[in-house]
């Protein structure tokens, strides 16, 4: 099993239309791109039939945004729960099962996760 967990966010305060570029690029490099290129550079290392996951949140589900706020770390995580599911999707020939950890149960995608 690879297990990956990075998170930050923004001052609560911040809006989507207030948050500078450079900390909207902080928020989403640590909790959406970084995670994946740890899983790019050991998932070999992880049996076929092997799990990788991360730490995602509810925070990143669309369904369940019905409060908003903290728009730029839910995105963040919505984009990493995205790329979850993109990383073993049936057409990619990834072995593994990819689970996202959001919310109280995991999102399971790949050859495992039926």
């Amino acid at each position: 099993m690879l297990f990956v967990n990075a998170g930050v966010k923004n001052d609560d305060r911040e809006t989507i239309a207030d948050v500078s570029t450079e900390e909207f690029t902080r928020v989403m490099v640590t909790n959406a791109l970084s995670p994946l290129r740890v899983i790019e550079t050991f998932k070999d290392r992880v049996s076929p039939s092997g799990t990788i996951a991360v730490m995602s949140s509810g925070q990143g589900s669309l369904t369940n945004n019905t409060n908003g706020n903290y728009e730029v770390y839910r995105g963040s995580k919505a984009a990493l729960n995205m790329f979850m599911r993109q990383l073993c999707r049936p057409s990619s020939g990834c072995a593994h099962t990819a689970v996202d950890g959001a919310g109280l149960g995991a999102n399971r995608y790949g050859a495992g996760s039926a």
